[in-house]
């Protein structure tokens, strides 16, 4: 499933729903050549009993997503990946064109990385530390001189020398460290071919290449720079550094801002020595800042064909038939492209939609420094997926979040800890969460935990069911960067996608069907006990 964060969040509201109101659902999803189609809540159950439910929800595996997030000062100082460079070369476009904000992210170098130590160089106007949120800084930065004859040739000259020789100056980010390379600043004499160069633009590029896949040297992005650079400036009404303009929003299809973006990037990866700078392109640069996986038509056909098949099964009521589809890019050992499986057993420890004793999460944090507005909007609504969370002390009856945001708002910016939750010791530090609007209802018991705030990208952590884990209650939880935030939802291991992980059959029988195996057991247990999905008047659900 190609799911950005928005889509994951649509998917679960749909699978809470269908298992509120006990309706199946058939999940679909592509991602070019790769696709899959998951029957789940297919089986009905008496009075909708989740106790007795045997078939999963979308919610029973983990789901993970391709959005990552960096550490700021891999963004600003020391660029690995391509996509490091994408993302610097936004915060870019927006802090020179965009929208005031004071959170935006700076560009500058961040000299107050922890990996510096004592080298970086002292605060004063040529080495900012960044953090103002100023869209217009970087102009004030900059300014037409008897060098450079124009204010975007003295903004490359900022970004693209002096800032990098102030990291040059961060010894210790370079020295000692064969997998990093220092970057080489931008030379006058590189600056001055790039004013000349036509860029993606020449005639002399040849006009087979199509130009979004058009592979240029370090001067004809540099053109590319000041070209879209000028041309937005225009746009903007960017006249004086501190003149009011009208803000541009970054959007893929724009062709100015996506020709900024993709310059700037591949400048600054040729200029750090990022391996597979010299391929880059137009094309591969949209595919990354974008967060672009190609639709191909056959593939989505394909799958939907599939979808139809096991809805079918499932409205005539053919539980043995229905399967989980998986389409894979190269033939398995016995020449399928389409590898179906038997479906996931219900994890009983879903947070959706497993029945028995209310679930329970452990919230590994800083009492002292999580507000409940971060509860609330960052755990609760983004993380775990709530609509509108009411959250109380449990067995206190202290309100702490409400679904109004008006009887809680007063009080949004305190801590757990002034709760006296600090996760600590013998006393209950036990929160319960509702979500009427889903009909759900779990608990969350606090624990203290430190994080290491150099590498950490949250200051908290969540795991699953409580009885699971039994050296947290001795004491507060050690946590470092590399720790995982996305064992979240169930406690179930997740599906490995390898061919060598399916066993297939060229023969329909249940004993030959193929099977997925998971990290830990060994094969998952059949769906023996078959229900009727039930008459005519229930509906089904495709999700795609």
């Amino acid at each position: 499933m190609n799911a950005n964060i928005s889509l994951l969040a649509a998917r679960r509201h749909v699978n809470r729903m269908c298992v509120h109101v006990g309706r199946p659902l058939i999940e679909s999803g592509t991602s070019g050549y790769l696709g899959q189609v998951e029957p789940l809540l297919f089986i009905k159950n008496e009075n909708n009993d989740p106790g007795k439910r045997k078939a999963a929800c979308f919610e029973c595996q983990p789901r993970e997503t391709d959005r990552r997030t960096y550490p700021t000062c891999t963004i600003r100082n020391t660029p690995s990946e391509p996509v490091h460079c994408v993302v610097w070369a936004k915060f870019l476009f927006n802090q020179l064109f965009g929208e005031l904000d004071v959170e935006s992210e700076d560009v500058s170098p961040d000299v107050n990385d922890p990996e510096a130590g004592g080298t970086a160089p002292e605060n004063n106007e040529s080495t900012p530390t960044g953090g103002s949120g100023e869209n217009s800084s970087l102009w004030a930065r900059v300014s037409v001189t008897a060098d450079f004859e124009t204010i975007e040739e003295s903004l490359a000259w900022r970004l693209f020398n002096t800032d990098v020789l102030t990291l040059l100056t961060m010894k210790s980010l370079w020295e000692n460290r064969p997998e990093r390379k220092a970057p080489t600043p931008l030379d006058r004499e590189t600056l001055s071919l790039g004013v000349k160069n036509p860029g993606l633009d020449s005639e002399d590029s040849g006009t087979e290449v199509l130009r979004d896949q058009r592979k240029l040297d370090l001067p004809g992005w540099i053109s590319l720079f000041l070209s879209s650079c000028r041309t937005l400036r225009s746009r903007a009404g960017i006249s004086e550094a501190n003149s009011n303009y009208k803000p541009i929003t970054w959007d893929k299809d724009d062709t100015e801002a996506m020709d900024f973006v993709a310059a700037a990037s591949i400048i600054r990866a040729m200029l750090f020595h990022v391996p597979g700078c010299a391929d880059q392109t137009r094309f591969t640069i949209k595919s990354l800042a974008g967060n672009i996986i190609p639709s191909i038509a056959t593939t989505n056909a394909i799958i939907a064909g599939a979808m139809v098949l096991q809805g079918l099964n499932v409205l005539h009521n053919r539980i043995d038939a229905v399967r989980c589809v998986y389409l894979h890019r190269h033939p398995t050992a016995t020449g399928r492209f389409l590898a179906p499986c038997r479906p996931i057993p219900p994890n009983p420890h879903c947070l959706v939609c497993a029945g028995g004793p209310k679930r329970e999460l452990r919230l590994i944090c800083e009492p002292h420094d999580m507000q409940l507005s971060q509860l609330r909007d960052e755990v609760l609504i983004k993380w775990l997926g709530m609509l509108a969370p009411d959250v109380e002390i449990d067995g206190r009856g202290v309100i702490l979040i409400s679904s109004d945001e008006d009887e809680t708002k007063d009080i949004e910016h305190k801590t757990l800890a002034d709760f006296n939750l600090t996760g600590e010791g013998s006393a209950q530090h036990r929160l319960r969460c509702d979500d009427f609007r889903q009909n759900m209802t779990f608990y969350l018991r606090i624990f203290a935990g430190t994080f290491d705030r150099r590498h950490a990208l949250n200051t908290w952590t969540i795991d699953g069911e409580h009885e699971l884990i039994k050296d947290m209650s001795e004491g507060a939880v050690s946590l470092s960067g590399e720790a995982s935030t996305s064992t979240v939802l169930a406690t179930g291991s997740k599906r490995r996608h390898d061919d060598d992980d399916v066993v297939l059959d060229d023969h329909d029988d249940n004993e030959d069907d193929v099977v997925f195996e998971l990290e830990r057991p060994s094969k998952m247990p059949r769906v023996d006990d078959v229900q009727a999905v039930g008459d005519g008047d229930d509906d089904l659900v495709m999700l795609d």
